[in-house]
């Protein structure tokens, strides 16, 4: 953030962009350096979110359904209608990632795959940074708007949900840009104007992408901003009311919202008998806000705080210290009260951007069902604030008026040398121990001797544990780049912070995330991917069953495995229907839990059931979601069949 003599600088500019006139100046190849900078951003964006974004499976249930109404919209013809492989129309979400999926498989030979789902996240998370790029640049500099970005890039849930297949990257895009656009009409450094019509039909986008949540993540940073900034913003009750309307052009917006998004509710609504209503808008939407249904998981009110910390790692280190700073010189960014009225407003951004990132955190802490993707709206702001926050500080200890000086330098240098003394003391017994361990023995089973590990840990994290260990020895030289990162990158965070060098600061910070995040992309989930993916047991299955047969879940539907297995397919929850199946004529496979399979032998009804294909037991080995596949008339199968398809079904 600028010093108050740098905004008066800035004030006195005739653009009012934010930008200097080295902002405006040409590169070496005749571009000019905004350009150059959003061609950077758009480079390490996607080297972090596309590359090998295809290479592992459909892990989430999200990605297995939008892979198959994506699917269903290509076989079937029917845009307006996505259904699941099952025949039930999609009711849990708005179609329109759906058609993006879609029309990725259009040109992959009407085939959906990994890459179509995923792709639109990949791409909305590299525009993504290019918009807090374009915020950060409006309002403080380039420098602040490119370490925006690659704070942003390097937080670890934002990085991790533009690599999955999930609406919530594509919706937290729209609500980035119109608060962008809000920002370019409001901003008080420049000309006021009124909002773009761009902001309503984005809007728009963003109903059709997840409902009327995304009304909500650009109303309350807006209207509470406005409140702070002392604009009137309610018609009737306050005189100037009416005209902030019609600067923000809601109610004209608004009948463009409707006129945009409202056609296919309606349809959809009286296609389905009202059934859409009640289970999107009332059930998913209202229910989950207010926690009235049992069936959806609430989440205590102060579950966004440490997930903070975790999902904004590694600059959750910074954020302590960015607010008390935020807060000792909140007379730079608090818009004037009655004894400073006739004082400019020194940082207007940084109210916006609390106002921004706070309105959204508060809303999903009261929300009762609570997930930590919800979380990501949350995180552009978060990283415009770190990054105009290390400007500011980097101008002041640079500035001639800083007079922090250190009075007793000795006395600092020995107490720096007894903290480094006490923490190796502390730090290398537990690495001697820890390459012991990892030499000589399992290491996840010395951890799991611990009784306060063992105890937070159930049978699916050992699991997925043991064989991470298993592939970071076959990459135990990796471990050793590493462990060099993290030295120089410890010296570069301590004479960056003490120095006042920003840009090293962030490298000191951001490159052991980026060596560790490659390392998890390259090495990690390939290792995992055969514990997770469903795509060969759907082979067996289908090797088994046949191409024309219809597969039955019970229980837990699980969508990555109905789309690779394929139509036909139906899901069954109650348990006489189940047990009818044994009547039929016809041999009938059933996938369902391992741990259910104990309830089928109790029953007289199924007890002559007979597992066909194990998950775990096929050629990949191992699986962290135990299914089966069980057949009604397992002993009618041919063993020579199973013998000569199963190997087959089950290969890379």
């Amino acid at each position: 953030m600028p010093i108050a003599r740098e905004w008066e600088e800035a004030d006195r500019r005739p653009d009012d962009s934010g930008m200097d006139e080295a902002d405006l100046a040409e590169g070496q190849g005749g571009l000019p350096l905004s350009v150059i900078a959003i061609v950077m951003v758009i480079v390490f964006g996607w080297t972090l979110f596309g590359w090998h974004v295809a290479q592992r499976g459909l892990w989430s249930s999200h990605e297995g359904r939008a892979a198959q109404n994506a699917q269903s919209i290509l076989d079937d013809g029917n845009w307006l209608v996505p259904r699941l492989f099952t025949g039930e129309i999609e009711n849990q979400k708005p179609p329109l990632y759906y058609w993006l999926v879609a029309s990725l498989g259009i040109l992959h030979d009407r085939e959906v795959d990994p890459l179509c789902v995923r792709l639109p996240a990949a791409v909305a998370g590299v525009a993504g940074l290019v918009v807090v790029y374009l915020l950060g640049q409006r309002m403080w500099s380039i420098e602040t708007g490119l370490a925006a970005a690659g704070i942003l890039a390097c937080t670890t849930r934002y990085a991790w949900l533009a690599r999955v297949g999930r609406i919530d990257m594509l919706l937290c895009l729209v609500v980035m840009l119109c608060l962008y656009l809000f920002w370019q009409s409001a901003d008080p450094r420049g000309s006021r104007r009124r909002l773009s019509w761009w902001v309503y039909v984005l809007l728009a986008v963003g109903v059709l992408l997840k409902g009327p949540i995304a009304i909500l993540l650009f109303a309350l940073p807006v209207g509470s901003y406005l409140l702070f900034m002392g604009e009137p913003i309610f018609p009737g009750l306050q005189a100037r009311g009416w005209k902030t309307w019609r600067e923000l052009r809601i109610l004209p917006g608004s009948a463009l919202l409707l006129a945009i998004a409202s056609p296919w509710f309606i349809y959809i609504t009286w296609l389905t008998g009202g059934e859409f209503f009640w289970s999107f808008f009332v059930y998913h939407n209202v229910e989950r806000a207010v926690g009235s249904s049992e069936a959806l998981k609430s989440g205590p009110i102060w579950f966004y705080i440490p997930r903070l910390f975790v999902d904004a790692f590694p600059w959750s280190i910074l954020l302590p210290v960015c607010w008390v700073s935020l807060w000792k010189h909140r007379e730079d960014w608090l818009p004037p009260g009655q004894n400073r009225s006739l004082q400019p407003i020194v940082q207007p951004q940084v109210l916006f951007l609390l106002c921004w990132g706070v309105s959204h955190f508060v809303l999903l802490s009261l929300v009762s069902f609570k997930r930590a993707d919800y979380l990501l709206p949350a995180f552009p702001p978060v990283a415009l604030l770190l990054a105009g926050w290390l400007a500011d500080r980097t101008a002041r200890i640079h500035s001639d008026s800083f007079v922090a000086k250190i009075r007793h330098p000795r006395r600092r240098r020995r107490l720096i040398i007894a903290s480094a003394g006490c923490l190796t003391l502390l730090l290398v017994p537990i690495l001697i121990w820890a390459g012991i361990e990892f030499q000589e023995n399992s290491f996840v089973d010395s951890l799991l001797k611990i009784d306060l590990l063992s105890d937070h840990l159930n049978e699916t994290d050992r699991f997925m544990m043991s064989h991470v260990e298993l592939a970071m020895r076959e990459s135990w030289p990796l471990l050793v780049i590493g462990g060099v990162v993290l030295i120089v990158s410890v010296w570069l965070v301590h004479t960056g912070w003490h120095e006042g060098l920003e840009a090293r600061l962030l490298v000191g910070l951001g490159l052991p995330w980026v060596v560790g995040f490659f390392f998890q992309v390259h090495v990690l989930l390939p290792a995992l991917d055969p514990l997770r993916e469903m795509s060969r047991f759907a082979r067996a299955i289908r090797a088994v069953a046949g191409p024309d047969t219809t597969v039955y879940y019970f229980g837990k539907f699980d969508s990555d495995l109905a789309f690779h297995i394929g139509r036909p397919a139906r899901a069954i929850e109650d348990w006489d229907e189940l047990a009818q199946l044994s009547t039929k004529r016809e041999n009938c496979f059933v996938v369902m839990k391992a741990s259910q399979k104990e309830w089928i032998q109790r029953d007289p009804r199924t007890a002559h059931w007979i597992t066909v294909v194990d998950n775990r037991k096929i050629a990949f080995g191992g699986h962290r979601d135990h299914r089966l596949l069980l057949a009604s008339q397992g002993d009618l199968l041919d063993p020579e069949h199973l013998a000569r398809e199963m190997p087959t079904a089950t290969q890379q």
